[in-house]
């Protein structure tokens, strides 16, 4: 009994020391599910972050009856962007010396890069790729900002309303997780030891 209960927390935190080092390898995903009072339903749509290297791809796609007519985000270490969806640009303050200054999200407070559609367009799936420094792995290509939100999208009802919103999302990492089954299995391995 000892030696099997030995053999499962030995193989426990081998995979625990493993499997949790590939938790973020590079693909993080989660759902805008936090909207502000012109939106209903939810969630909006779902955000991927892809990285290799000091390369990610980030991808908003949209849910049903919604479209995505802006996003923001705050890169870490960020270089430059390429690849964004047509008919979207950098969204640059009118007469500002600076295209980076913080932007706000309508509730969801400022993010450094805000990508806008360009009129008319408002789309399924917004994408762009970026470029850092600072990435060992998708988790590390974004950073909360001073409210606390990790990305933002303008959301355009596609009901025939025209009613339009801002979402957003705070996610749990997949680590958080890991870590809590973790601390979950030792307690029950504690207390069949007692």
């Amino acid at each position: 009994m000892k030696k099997s209960l030995r053999l499962f927390i030995f193989l426990g935190i081998f995979l625990g020391f493993f499997v949790s080092g590939s938790a973020f390898a590079d693909i993080i995903s989660f759902d805008l599910t936090v909207g502000n009072d012109a939106l209903s339903g939810g969630p909006w749509a779902a955000v991927e972050v892809n990285q290799s290297d000091d390369e990610a791809v980030i991808t908003v796609t949209r849910y049903d009856n919604f479209l995505i007519n802006g996003f923001g985000i705050n890169p870490n270490g960020y270089r430059g962007y390429s690849d964004l969806t047509p008919g979207f640009t950098l969204e640059a303050i009118p007469g500002s010396p600076n295209p980076l200054q913080p932007k706000n999200m309508a509730g969801f407070g400022t993010y450094s890069l805000v990508f806008r559609e360009i009129p008319p367009n408002a789309v399924d799936t917004l994408s762009v790729t970026l470029y850092g420094t600072e990435w060992m792995s998708a988790a590390d290509v974004l950073a909360f900002n001073a409210d606390g939100y990790l990305a933002a999208a303008h959301i355009l009802m596609n009901d025939g309303t025209g009613n339009t919103g801002f979402a957003s999302a705070v996610p749990i990492p997949a680590a958080v997780w890991l870590l809590g089954f973790g601390v979950v299995g030792l307690v029950g391995a504690r207390r069949r030891i007692s």
